[in-house]
């Protein structure tokens, strides 16, 4: 493989690193045009890639491509930034330029593998790749045997530096992250969640023997949810209205933290009784005075939210408490399930069936009746576990992994009162410092920091 410098030839300008090829053949490599941050487009470079690998595949590949300009640094360092510039964009080459605002600029991050982003060969007159370089090379490796003396303390001293900007830059993509609200989800976002967690959406029937049920109308409707729906005697109906951050998400491996509340829960009891919202929630409810498209990206965002934040297999229902009555759920090949009651009465005889308990089930899982798909729903986030692929190669490599992995939260407490409860009174600035110096503390607590018997806290 060999590296290509200069203008690449002309190529056709409508297509572009995510569009959907209506090609039948399938590519198994890309190449894809790269530049490192504030060098100009002259300078580009060109790798190809099977579409296999992941971001630190891909990493090498370049780190391998650029020698030895990039010997001074480990690949884990390279910050890969997904962009479709032109090659005469006048921001390029511009190092004071904001990647992520101004070139739009999304981060190449795990578990997505090169095939998941490059659908197609994308567009030949762009640049595909921005390589961002860290402020400093990578500390030098340990000595083969530690010894007492300056070189074993240096090293010791860049190592926890190091992992304290692996903090430093995660609280900083933390501070600058978009945000969501539930209420306004638009398309765009919803298609940019369910790529990144690699969830389709598919249509289903569901059958159920008809009853004389029959839904009187949206009049008090907790009420008359109640009222029309029986649900078992472990579960109870709840209206989380006063609880607008019900649903807030601010995980370090999305695109973007989510926030909003739902307008009716059907959650366990057990959880209820000690004030659990969140972990009990079996079914969520999205009313609307008239049900619209743009509402579906609401209704389903919900339900990965609701997914994500219980400990059971959690269906959703976009309803007008009228005529329409849609369905959603997770199924196990990772699609996002869809069904339109035929009627109010129907509507009704699903959400009872669905709601019905199974000696059988378990939390994620749920197995009422295999020849219900509503009641074969699975909880994706809790069953799989996590969604990290491969193993690392080395120590830095396993923490660039544990900091991306799903469901972190660097949202740490005091022991007497909880810190978070005072950010509405503090800077952007104070907030960081006070979650860094957090951060400290806790790498300070954990023993793989603490070198050897004489180590002593700088917090004691």
């Amino acid at each position: 493989m060999t590296k290509k410098r200069g203008r690449p030839p002309n190529t056709s300008a409508t297509s572009s690193p995510t569009a959907t090829s209506s090609s039948t053949v399938t590519i198994t490599e890309t190449t894809l045009f790269c530049l490192v941050h504030d060098k100009p487009p002259s300078s580009f470079f060109s790798v190809t890639v099977g579409n296999h690998e992941n971001i630190n595949g891909l990493r090498k590949l370049i780190k391998k491509e650029n020698e030895p300009y990039l010997d001074n640094f480990a690949h884990w360092q390279l910050k890969l930034w997904i962009v479709d510039i032109p090659f005469d964009s006048p921001n390029l080459g511009d190092s004071s330029v904001n990647i992520a605002n101004v070139l739009q600029g999304r981060e190449f991050l795990p578990p997505n593998k090169v095939g998941d982003i490059f659908t197609t060969q994308p567009n030949g007159n762009n640049i595909h790749i921005i390589v961002e370089l860290p402020t400093s090379p990578a500390p030098s490796k340990a000595p083969s045997k530690i010894t007492e003396g300056e070189s074993s303390y240096k090293w010791s001293i860049d190592t926890f530096n190091e992992t304290t900007q692996q903090f430093a830059n995660i609280l900083e993509r933390q501070t600058k992250k978009p945000k969501a609200s539930l209420s306004t989800m638009n398309q765009t976002l919803l298609d940019e969640l369910l790529k990144h967690l690699g969830i389709r959406r598919a249509t289903s029937v569901i059958t159920v023997d008809p009853t004389d049920k029959n839904f009187d109308g949206p009049f008090r409707y907790m009420s008359y949810l109640r009222d029309n729906i029986t649900i078992p005697s472990t579960l109870v109906w709840y209206d989380p209205k006063f609880k607008r951050d019900l649903l807030n998400i601010n995980d370090i491996s999305f695109p973007y933290s989510i926030s909003g509340t739902a307008d009716v829960l059907i959650m366990d009891e057990s959880y209820y009784n000690v004030l659990d919202y969140r972990s009990g929630i079996r079914a969520v409810f999205e009313l609307k005075k008239m049900v619209q498209d743009q509402d579906t990206s609401q209704a389903i965002s919900e339900l990965i939210a609701t997914n994500i934040l219980s400990n059971y297999a959690v269906f959703a229902v976009l309803t007008d408490l009228n005529d329409t009555w849609i369905f959603y759920w997770l199924s196990n090949d990772r699609a996002v399930m869809m069904f339109r009651a035929i009627n109010s009465s129907n509507a009704l005889d699903i959400i009872e069936k669905a709601v019905n308990e199974d000696s059988t089930s378990t939390a994620t899982t749920t197995t009422i009746d295999p020849n219900f798909p509503i009641g074969t729903r699975i909880n994706h986030f809790h069953h799989l576990g996590n969604l990290q692929e491969g193993a690392s190669e080395n120590e830095m490599e396993s923490l660039d992994l544990f900091f991306n992995r799903p469901k972190v939260q660097f949202e740490f407490e005091d022991d007497v009162a909880n810190m978070k409860d005072m950010f509405d009174k503090m800077t952007e600035s104070e907030i960081k410092d006070w979650k860094m110096r957090r951060a400290l503390k806790l790498l300070d607590e954990t023993p793989g920091f603490q070198l050897d018997k004489n180590y002593m806290s700088m917090y004691l």
